[in-house]
């Protein structure tokens, strides 16, 4: 469970966080990149960046979409 409760769209939204679109969209890199995607390494890698991201924006914070891009990559 993630401490991050918002995320600021770049539209200046603000809407629930949802992890799940953190997790597509490394699926969709993956895909991209190799051409399969390990479950189990995706949901390793999705819970060490809301970890990180737990870490930066502390708790009840609202991440930007760009800053949890920028985690991401």
């Amino acid at each position: 469970m993630t401490k991050i409760t918002h995320t600021r769209k770049r539209n200046g939204e603000i809407v629930n966080f949802d992890k799940t679109k953190i997790t597509s969209a490394m699926r969709g890199a993956f895909m991209e990149a190799r051409g399969t995607v390990d479950e189990l390494e995706l949901r390793d890698l999705t819970d060490k960046v809301i970890m990180y991201l737990d870490k930066q924006f502390g708790e009840d914070a609202t991440a930007s979409v760009e800053g949890i891009q920028n985690i991401v990559e």
